[in-house]
């Protein structure tokens, strides 16, 4: 199953070994570059670039963020880095030569191993290897409220071609040997106060115990339509133990 991410931004991350899927989200920067994968073995690096969106009212000082591009870079046998640029308007892969694809309708190019296809839903997949695939999502609204901007989204669709050695605050998840362990309902009885039963837990991994609730989240994964599906909500007090740094550390050229 996928692991997406967009708006703030959020990402929804999904843990192959569990077949679970954890939730959190970090408070961007606009102009910042976020290094999501990075796999020294595979030479394959994915980062996204955050534009501004207006603070909600009454939390003027509390930015919020969108990804408008994302950058897939890969290295090539004999001919150096391979780049796939996704923006909101066009997707390019510069490597034997230059193509450019609209993304406004269906098509698709492949060179080598690399294909990218814009399907019929306008949805961009971003085939690197075989086995690694990530599915880009164009965010539009046909009447969208002053919060609401055009945006990306992104998924690692298919994740087995990453190594081991995988880090990026998506990538680090892909081989990571993470246990949740299921407690006892947050809510008290539903008979009380008229409330389902909230399902907590708690996820451990590096020595740590990040306490989690379970939520139901909207899904746009697969081929299918929107479809509901679990995550593992860390809150964000608690999301630096989960990434195991700060925002910075995550920040392409701030090290």
């Amino acid at each position: 199953m996928p692991s997406p991410a967009d708006g703030d931004p959020h990402f929804v991350v999904h843990l192959p070994r569990l077949g679970e899927n954890i939730c959190f989200t970090i408070d961007g920067e606009p102009n910042d570059v976020l290094r999501l994968v990075d796999d020294p073995v595979r030479g394959i690096i994915v980062d996204g670039h955050l534009m501004w969106a207006p603070s909600k009212v009454g939390f003027e000082d509390h930015s919020r963020t969108y990804f408008d591009q994302l950058i897939f870079s890969m290295e090539m046998e004999g001919a150096g880095p391979w780049v796939v640029t996704v923006s909101l308007t066009s997707i390019v892969l510069e490597g034997e030569d230059r193509v450019m694809l609209p993304v406004d309708k269906p098509g698709s190019v492949k060179r080598r191993d690399v294909k990218i296809q814009v399907d019929d839903q306008l949805r961009a997949w971003v085939m690197l290897r075989r086995d690694l695939q990530f599915l880009v999502l164009f965010h539009h609204y046909q009447h969208p409220t002053y919060l609401q901007l055009s945006h990306l989204g992104i998924y690692i669709a298919s994740g087995q071609g990453l190594s081991p050695r995988t880090k990026g605050l998506l990538g680090q998840f892909q081989h990571a040997e993470i246990d949740i362990v299921r407690s006892k309902d947050a809510t008290g009885s539903s008979e009380a106060n008229g409330q389902e039963k909230a399902t907590t837990g708690e996820l451990r991994w590096r020595g740590e115990k990040i306490p989690v609730l379970l939520q139901t989240k909207s899904l746009k994964d697969t081929v299918q339509k929107r479809h509901p599906g679990n995550c593992w909500l860390v809150i964000k007090a608690q999301v630096e133990r989960l990434v195991n740094g700060t925002y910075r550390d995550y920040v392409v050229g701030h090290n």
